[in-house]
């Protein structure tokens, strides 16, 4: 029940079966319903209501409750609306993280494409500086500090490897 709800305390003077009957009333909001379930008479019940004040004591739990409930609401909406928020942040750093390690494979399979064309041997020297500085870019994802350097650069390179003159990479 609501016993401790600071609406409906029991008041100085106000008997414990009074305010059992009160904590009824406020459950069914009924004088005769509450006679029944409390054994006082309906002309009791009627007396304690007006004496006891229930009405003015109901209103101010009511209005306790639906303050209650739209703090609750809104905190529960702020709460739905932040996890969406981080949600939506987290999915946006996984994107980038995939574009860059798409990226990066991408790199490493044009590098190894151009040395198959070209009759060479693919150098791991090449492929090693290409996964490290796909590494790099990824920990600037993770970082959030230049996510547009990051990809820029392996877009730099992506078309310097693709035109087969990516040199830093090879082993001489």
């Amino acid at each position: 029940m609501h016993a401790e709800h600071p609406a409906l305390r029991r008041l100085q003077g106000e008997k414990p079966t009074q305010h059992r009957a009160l904590l009824e009333y406020v459950e069914t909001r009924n004088q005769a319903e509450t006679a029944r379930r409390t054994g006082f008479s309906l002309s009791t019940i009627r007396w304690q209501r007006k004496r006891w004040q229930w009405d003015t004591r109901c209103e101010a739990f009511d209005h306790l409750e639906a303050e209650a409930a739209k703090l609750r609401e809104e905190q529960h909406t702020g709460l739905t609306r932040e996890a969406e928020e981080m949600l939506a942040e987290a999915r946006e750093r996984a994107r980038r993280l995939s574009s860059c390690s798409d990226l990066a494979l991408k790199l490493a399979e044009k590098e190894m494409k151009a040395a198959l064309e070209d009759g060479r041997q693919v150098q791991l020297t090449a492929i090693t500086a290409l996964l490290n500085t796909a590494a790099r870019a990824v920990s600037q994802v993770r970082e959030e500090t230049g996510i547009g350097e990051a990809l820029e650069a392996l877009t730099e390179q992506l078309e310097t490897t693709g035109q087969g003159r990516a040199s830093s990479w090879r082993s001489k």
